[in-house]
């Protein structure tokens, strides 16, 4: 196949532009050496590597699709209307803001009132919140007390009272129970369509072990038109010691990456980890987060995965969480500095220059959601006041030395790489779904396009250990690829779109536009 006359963005230094891709058996070979070639002809149009999303919890994602959408809900009304009109023994849903709940404020009647009979777990928009009822805990065999947990949050009226709010670990204890009837094959596939559409060719799979389950049984099934790579977690790294599983352990199409960890909680949830407490709240003592791992555990974890060649992606929103991974890190160099794939710290949403500073030295990849910078803005300043000069820093830490991969934590955020670019460059909303444009967030943070095109494509690559193969467009590598309207360097971002997308030479979006 020759893809002709098009504008191709290699992103690769040595030759940056060409104007036609040639592809057999699903890799990009020398146009010279094509015989008799299918020849399409793109009449100008723009070819990117194929865009990563380095961060999803790609299951949720998919069945929150059909699933109670909580995200437009403006009031604790509007949400419990959503309840009332659910379907089926249980009401599943997510995405309602922590911001409609108060501290202390007991929902859990009103809840019961709008399930009538129903079970329901309603999970927040950042997903590390859980509003429920007594009975749906019963259903699931749980008690208030088992879910008193370190790490975790059974929220409490003034009386003692469950309120109907969990928070954390206490949250995902009863997440991982939640039946999953209504999530199956299909219901994966459509997810992966959906990504294609969007230009996703790679995907990272922050769900550990039930995620490469899931995605073994599509492999196995139909095929899986992504790449995708699943982060195990760490429930996960005794089983995978025992079995012999290690990073890169798969196919070409599903593979096992790093261990995840989590030290903190969300912004959101209150329990960000930071080194000076939130700004005072109408009734609420200023709080400084929740730490879930210290520093002893994360680098004895660091060690244990190096073992199976697996480096640490760990979640830190605050600042002090940010700091003590990085400890952590540098004090496990010797362990993890060998190895093909680069540590990660997941979401950086607030910063300490010096610690940026020493990723860059120690080869820390930042993974980063753009998307977050326009939903979180009103609630970062009301919580980090002048510290948001920081928040979400995409321009410091760039300078700073450090390489960003860009991502969209969906269902948290949706999966539109466009959109994340659209934001980091903009550091406003007004395309691909975002919220209305509002003006420039703190611009000095903006980043230009071409290092969000990298973010999207080559530079998640390199971090993966796949750079050899994926990321540019030059012979010898994968033929996954995106046909873009416009140029995305040259042209505003909301103005581009997806035309077609291609997986290892093999039109998974858009093939009618060249037939």
């Amino acid at each position: 196949m020759l893809l002709a006359n098009a504008n191709v963005l290699t992103l690769d230094a040595a030759r940056p532009h060409a104007d036609a891709l040639a592809i057999r058996d699903g890799w990009l070979i020398e146009p010279h050496d094509v015989m008799s070639p299918e020849r399409i002809d793109l009449a100008g149009l723009t070819i990117v590597p194929g865009f990563v999303d380095t961060h999803t919890h790609f299951r949720g994602w998919a069945v929150a699709r059909h699933r109670v959408d909580l995200h437009a809900a403006g009031s604790l009304t509007e949400l419990f209307d959503a309840v009332r009109h659910g379907s089926g023994d249980w009401v599943l849903g997510a995405g309602w803001n922590n911001e409609l709940v108060a501290d202390g404020t007991r929902l859990v009647d009103a809840l019961v009132d709008a399930a009538d009979g129903r079970f329901v777990a309603l999970m927040s928009r950042d997903s590390h919140a859980l509003l429920t009822t007594e009975a749906t805990l019963e259903q699931l065999g749980l008690s208030l007390a088992e879910l008193e947990v370190t790490g975790g949050l059974v929220e409490r009226d003034a009386h003692g009272l469950f309120t109907g709010v969990l928070r954390e670990e206490s949250a995902w204890i009863v997440r991982r129970l939640l039946p999953e009837d209504d999530l199956d094959d299909g219901v994966l596939a459509a997810g992966v369509r959906e990504a294609n559409r969007r230009g996703v060719t790679s995907i990272h799979d922050m769900d550990g072990g039930a995620a490469l389950s899931a995605w073994r049984s599509l492999e196995q099934s139909s095929g899986i038109d992504a790449r995708v790579t699943v982060h195990l977690l760490e429930r996960d790294l005794e089983h995978a010691a025992a079995l012999g599983i290690g990073a890169n352990f798969g196919s070409n199409r599903l593979r096992v990456g790093g261990l995840k960890l989590f030290v903190d909680g969300t912004l959101g949830s209150g329990t960000a980890l930071l080194h000076v407490p939130e700004l005072p709240r109408d009734g609420a003592v200023p709080r400084t987060g929740v730490r879930m791992l210290d520093g002893d555990e994360l680098r004895r974890l660091a060690r244990g995965a190096a073992e199976l060649g697996m480096p640490l992606l760990v979640h830190a929103i605050g600042d002090r969480a940010f700091s003590e991974v990085v400890d952590a890190l540098d004090a496990t160099r010797d362990a993890w500095g060998g190895l093909s794939m680069r540590p990660r710290i997941e979401h950086a949403q607030l910063v300490r220059f010096d610690d940026v500073a020493r990723c860059a030295e120690l080869g820390i990849d930042l993974a980063v959601q753009p998307s977050m910078l326009v939903s979180d803005r009103d609630e970062a300043e009301a919580r980090w006041g002048e510290r948001t000069q920081r928040a979400y820093a995409y321009r410091l830490q760039l300078d700073a030395g450090c390489r960003l991969l860009f991502g969209s934590d969906a269902p948290i955020e949706d999966i539109a790489p466009l959109a994340a670019m659209h934001a980091a460059t903009t550091r406003d909303g007004g395309a691909h779904g975002l919220a209305a444009a509002r003006g420039p967030w703190h611009p000095e943070q903006s980043i230009d396009p071409m290092s969000a095109l990298l973010a999207t494509t080559a530079w998640p690559a390199d971090s993966a250990g796949l750079g050899a193969e994926l990321g540019r467009l030059t012979p010898g590598r994968r033929a996954d690829l995106v046909v873009l309207d416009r140029d995305p360097l040259t042209t505003s971002l909301d103005q581009v779109s997806v035309v077609a997308t291609m997986v290892a030479g093999q039109w998974v979006h858009g093939a009618e536009q060249f037939r």
